[in-house]
């Protein structure tokens, strides 16, 4: 996730973490004009939750008569116009929806402002003919929005606010209106912040720290920016020096050791990224404690929640994600009108690469589980698909398979396809370049074609402008003496079966032969509905698998998979199929189990002696209490030692309809009414695996059950 992308004008505010690998909502639109200049000074307030704020802004217009801004309906202005005065009384147009339409063909582009309800569109007449107009306001109000879980996504993953000041500390984003922004259209801005505070906090924005005191902390971005994130509580500072850059960590004082684990791992994660990418744009990096779930990414430090924080996983995968959007995102900025691509090639050099680290087999569940998301989520989930050019923002499972995950695997076979060296080296030369400029997905491919020589326009357009995905089927496969003598001839129809037009494709496939060895071999180019292919081979193969290690994006037939929890939860109104049997405090228990995990989504409720006059369609179940079931996950290895008789044993597994296989149903048995006590909220974060057992809330087993057979594993007849 990355929280330079929250923009000031973005139609939802403060979205929130999904661990190891999250985001938040983004602008737009791509900014215009020349970049602004900010001098701020805020002064906060926590116990009247009150911001006081002088800024004076400066731009640069373009024929400038009237200036339109955006400030928080709670803020009063006592003062706005230019520092010479020449400038027309200040309107206040509207609050939230009730701009009025007739107006909005003659303001800045106002379409998103439906979803701003908090802030104030402001309209001041001035009198400009330099080549820069600097204009100074004077406000003060109360910002405190409660913090509040999203409404956005069926599985909650944090919370989410619009700003709040009070004893517990500041969060105020460019979206709150903190501070006056254009509507409709972002613009880059570089922040000279003053903060003001209670004696006993620390305080931050982006960029450089210039003076700190006791409730007194300055900082200047130096480069431009997208937005300025203010923060600020009851923190003590740790940092630590190196020689080209600063880390800190601001927390709550109660766990020095996790402090120096973060310094530790945060400029690890700097000189990783400096020798992979190139120099960090910045001068400090923090890591900053929250009071309520989150996982920002803002330029040049991350605020992640207290629990997050602590959660043993966190500084080995989400920690470097939000590290690298610093090159990627806060570095290079993006150019939403032209497609978000940062949280893909950050994901791609963050999380895959740290899977890829520890093991090629790491690196293949990961792509296997990206894959199945998009099948489980899009393919057979209740969520649209749409092209890569339209993503600006995670808001649901659909949209983070897509920006996350499809734009991950972009980058991924797009680095198979020109080589490991000329993939880094393209994206260091276009980091080197593009810093701290408006980046979309055409400047990747310039870079990309350049180090393959080819044009790859038909790339860009089928991955980017287009939605979907190739799905493969294989037919009329043989295998024969090659007509030179020099060995062995496979040949077989490779046939792109989705609804969608036919993709342009390098596809991995893997000979298997009777001595056990195997080898490789790429389709390069692939095209058209039906590909017919010829593999040549030394001996005579046994069997050949297409593409068995997931390196191309694409929907999975349900058999190449195992069924996941995943694939349940992105089912449109499940079937809850409540019991009959076992005591009533049992068959309390599950219901009550049920109506917490789906107490955001609709849901239908079947008795089981009801069932069979029921028909449940494609619709998946939830069922409770099969003991039968709960033995074989018992049976895994990964299980090993668990026992039916722990009172506090709960399991839960996926499997597939036997009506149809892309039906994923859910199980759910648990020892004791108790055992389930802390389930709902757990489950969900196991999306990816097939089956768990949880002893007093805690997770003591997980896994997947086996593929066991994939129609594109071919065994080759005699």
């Amino acid at each position: 996730m990355n929280g330079r992308l929250m923009a000031a004008l973005a139609p939802a505010l403060a979205a929130a973490l999904l661990l190891a690998g999250c985001t938040q909502p983004l602008p737009q639109r791509s900014p215009v004009g020349e970049v602004a200049d900010y001098e701020a000074v805020y002064k906060l307030d926590p116990e009247g939750h009150t911001l006081s704020a002088e800024v004076t802004a400066r731009w640069a217009p373009a024929e400038l008569d009237t200036f339109f801004f955006l400030l928080h309906r709670d803020l009063q202005v006592a003062e706005a116009g230019t520092e010479r005065g020449a400038h027309g009384e200040l309107l206040a147009l509207a609050e939230g929806k009730s701009i009025p339409i007739r107006m909005r063909p003659h303001l800045p582009d106002t379409s998103w402002f439906d979803d701003g309800g908090h802030l104030a569109l402001y309209a001041l007449p001035v009198a400009s003919t330099a080549d820069t107009v600097a204009l100074r306001f004077s406000y003060t109000g109360v910002i405190h929005d409660e913090v509040e879980v999203p409404e956005f996504s069926r599985w909650e993953i944090a919370d989410e606010t619009t700003g709040l000041i009070d004893e517990r500390g500041a969060f105020l984003v460019p979206g709150t209106g903190y501070y006056p922004a254009l509507p409709g259209a972002y613009h880059l801005s570089r922040f000279t912040t003053t903060i003001e505070h209670p004696d006993e906090w620390e305080a931050l924005v982006e960029g450089n720290l210039l003076a700190r005191e006791p409730g007194r902390a300055r900082f200047d971005s130096a480069h431009p920016l997208d937005g300025s994130y203010l923060v600020a509580g009851p923190y003590v500072l740790s940092t630590r020096e190196d020689s080209s850059f600063t880390v800190a960590m601001y927390h709550y004082g109660n766990d020095e050791q996790l402090a120096e684990r973060y310094l530790d791992a945060s400029a690890n994660y700097l000189a990783d990224y400096e020798e992979l990418i190139g120099p960090y744009p910045f001068e400090r990096f923090s890591v900053v404690e929250n009071w309520f779930p989150t996982g920002y990414g803002m330029a040049s430090y991350t605020l992640l929640g207290s629990q997050v924080l602590r959660l043993p996983f966190i500084i080995y995968t989400s920690l470097g994600h939000e590290v690298c959007h610093n090159w990627w995102g806060n570095g290079v900025l993006v150019d939403y009108e032209r497609g978000n691509w940062c949280e893909g090639l950050t994901t791609y050099q963050a999380d895959y690469r740290f899977k890829l680290e520890r093991s090629a087999g790491e690196a293949k569940q990961y792509r296997l589980d990206l894959l199945r998301d998009y099948s489980d989520y899009v393919i057979r989930g209740d969520e649209q698909d749409f092209p890569l050019r339209e993503f600006t923002s995670r808001t649901t499972a659909g949209t983070r398979t897509i920006g996350y995950g499809k734009a991950m695997m972009v980058f991924h076979m797009i680095e198979r396809r020109i080589g490991t060296e000329e993939f880094e080296s393209a994206l260091r030369d276009l980091y080197y370049e593009r810093r701290f400029r408006l980046t979309g997905w055409r400047h990747f491919f310039e870079r990309f074609a350049e180090a393959e020589g080819t044009d790859l326009d038909w790339y860009e357009r089928q991955w980017i402008d287009d939605d979907g995905a190739p799905m493969f089927e294989v037919a009329n496969e043989l295998v024969h003496h090659a007509g030179d003598g020099s060995g062995y001839l496979l040949e077989f129809d490779l046939r792109q079966v989705q609804d969608a037009r036919p993709f342009r494709l390098d596809v991995p496939i893997r000979l298997h032969f009777a001595s056990d060895s195997t080898a490789e071999h790429v389709l390069r180019d692939v095209n058209g509905e039906t590909y017919h292919a010829r593999v040549p081979a030394g001996a005579r193969p046994v069997r050949f698998d297409v593409d068995p290690d997931f390196h191309v994006f694409r929907a999975l037939d349900p058999a190449e998979a195992p069924p996941t929890l995943s694939g349940f939860y992105a089912a449109d109104e499940p079937v809850v199929v409540l019991p009959t049997g076992g005591t009533q405090a049992m068959r309390d228990a599950y219901r009550e189990f049920a109506e917490a995990l789906f107490r955001r989504t609709d849901a239908r409720y079947v008795r089981e002696d009801s069932l069979e006059l029921f028909d449940p369609g494609e619709r998946s179940l939830l069922r409770f209490g099969n003991e039968h079931g709960a033995r074989r996950v018992l049976e895994t290895p990964e299980a090993d030692g668990l026992s039916v008789r722990n009172s506090a044993l709960a399991l839960a597994w996926a499997s597939r309809s036997a009506d149809d296989p892309t039906v994923v149903n859910m199980q759910v048995w648990a020892a004791s009414p108790h055992a389930l006590d802390q389930l709902p909220r757990k489950l969900p974060h196991y999306g990816k695996y097939s089956y768990l057992a949880f002893s007093a809330g805690e997770n003591v087993a997980k896994g997947q059950w086996p593929v066991t057979q994939s129609p594109l594993i071919v065994e080759l007849p005699d």
